[in-house]
């Protein structure tokens, strides 16, 4: 189906709406200093990279996680294969 201008832009606008909403939840979403000290007990030869890993895994169910209570609290439909 061919979209009209106006549909475009607005398709635009909330795929933008919910790229910054995702960045803010997934920004938000850091190692506690325990789960650093865990990193630095188990793995202190390639500390740093398993501490980016371990981050970007935390963020991406911060997001997941976000999602899910949004689609619990409210009657929207969340497609969550942008997420």
């Amino acid at each position: 189906e061919k979209l009209t201008t106006e549909q475009f832009e607005e398709q635009q606008r909330e795929e933008l709406l919910i790229d910054k909403a995702k960045n803010v939840v997934r920004q938000s979403a850091a190692l506690t200093p325990s789960e650093i000290e865990e990193l630095t007990k188990t793995n202190p030869a390639n500390l740093d990279q398993e501490r980016e890993n371990r981050t970007l895994q935390k963020r991406d169910k911060t997001v997941h996680a976000y999602a899910l209570a949004l689609k619990q609290k409210t009657d929207v439909v969340i497609n969550e294969n942008l997420f």
